[in-house]
């Protein structure tokens, strides 16, 4: 490029598969507009207020006005609080001086075929815009709307008004405010103290028999429940009976864990206890009954005819993880592997004992014919379903368990 007249050409610098995947969606944009001959700014500041927008392209439309496109991927409840927090500045935006001329519609291209991901990702946009609709009486500043990627690219549409082509991120109906003209609605619950849990009728570890049998989406949905609930009041909070393997596993894993480390998590935040994530397991395995007593027999074991060396704590550790596998349908081999690890006999003295997995990328969709997952998809589940596993052993006490001495005898 520098010997072709772009004495200013750099290499991009990024590694991982998703902000590439991004960069790269966002620069077809950029080629798109600029092959039919408008103008386009690509990650240009937009200034408001007393802080700053950077949409990925901001293009000026053959009518004049500008209008923001933006370029997204999958998305999952992980990202919740990220396009929560975009479409806050947005709707910020959009009530400032600034937004003069430019398009109240904001575009955003997604880089997914139509089906289930697809699907998926627009009913997390939807759920992040009602909830910033919510903290304004219900609606948005401005509309936005979103079409796969592929499709754009085809046959790019710079209207100022979008066709039918674009499906809508904004669903009035999970707004707060939509029923309560027509049909009253309960109070919310209030918003329990500080290190305290939501009030329930029932007890965790007494659940009625109807609640414990559930399919997995089942309990998907109602881990993100309280993942949403999570969300809005802050993280001070802390099938079948014997369900076949199922992907859905490896999401609920990874919500659990991302509510106490999120992606964008700073180092203060990283260097937290987890009340978070130690609440949504806690609620987890109340949902759980047989599987909770079988961890505890798991990992009591014949604690009191053993005599504890890191060999045997390994054994009773690769033990318990295999319990919490088999009852989700796996086993440790193919393209699940999780195992206990110890750094015991490291020169500096110290040691601990940790859990590592190991996940095929088909883990992740379980042969169902999705696209397979980037890389950095499978690292976020295998660091998610080795933090659960590990916090079996060092916070039992915490979620639950209920063992003798509060821990495992041999921890």
């Amino acid at each position: 490029m520098r010997a072709s007249g772009y004495p200013d050409a750099h290499a991009c610098g990024l590694t991982n598969a998703t902000p590439i995947a991004h960069a790269v969606a966002t620069l077809d944009v950029r080629l798109a507009a600029l092959q039919a001959g408008l103008s386009v700014k690509t990650e240009t500041l937009v200034p408001y207020a007393d802080t700053e927008l950077r949409p990925d392209n901001t293009v000026t439309l053959p009518n004049g006005r500008r209008a923001f496109f933006e370029t997204e991927q999958a998305a999952a409840l992980p990202q919740l609080r990220r396009i929560r927090e975009s479409v806050k500045h947005k709707a910020d935006f959009f009530r400032s001086p600034a937004a003069d001329g430019i398009s109240t519609t904001v575009r955003v291209v997604i880089n997914l075929p139509r089906g289930k991901a697809w699907d998926q990702t627009v009913g997390i946009w939807e759920r992040a815009t009602a909830l910033v609709a919510n903290d304004a009486g219900g609606d948005l500043p401005f509309r936005i709307v979103a079409m796969p990627l592929h499709e754009f690219l085809a046959t790019p549409d710079w209207s100022e008004l979008p066709g039918k082509r674009w499906e809508s991120l904004f669903d009035p109906a999970q707004t707060s405010s939509f029923a309560s003209a027509e049909t009253p609605i309960s109070k919310p619950a209030e918003r329990p103290k500080s290190g305290t849990a939501p009030a329930s009728s029932q007890s965790e570890d007494n659940l009625p028999a109807s609640l414990t049998r559930r399919t997995s989406h089942d309990e998907r949905l109602i881990m993100e429940a309280y993942w949403q609930y999570l969300t809005e009041h802050g993280a001070e909070l802390a099938a079948t009976e014997d369900p076949q393997a199922d992907p859905e596993f490896f999401a609920i894993m990874r919500i659990i864990y991302t509510a106490s480390y999120p992606d964008e998590a700073r180092p203060w935040q990283l260097a937290l206890h987890p009340y978070a994530s130690l609440f949504l397991l806690r609620k987890y395995l109340a949902m759980r009954p047989r599987l909770k007593e079988a961890l505890k027999k798991a990992l009591e074991g014949r604690a009191s005819r053993v005599t504890w060396n890191p060999t045997t704590m390994l054994h009773r550790m690769q033990v318990t993880i295999d319990v919490f596998l088999k009852y989700h349908g796996f086993c440790n081999g193919g393209g699940l592997q999780a195992y206990p690890i110890s750094n015991w006999n490291r020169e500096d003295g110290s040691a601990d004992f940790r859990v590592a997995t190991d996940l095929h990328p088909e883990m992740l969709v379980g042969g169902r014919g999705d696209a397979v997952p980037l890389r950095d998809e499978v690292h976020a589940a295998e660091r998610s379903l080795a933090w659960v596993l590990y916090s079996l052993f060092a916070y039992s006490a915490e979620i639950g368990l209920g063992l003798r001495q509060d821990y495992p005898l041999f921890w």
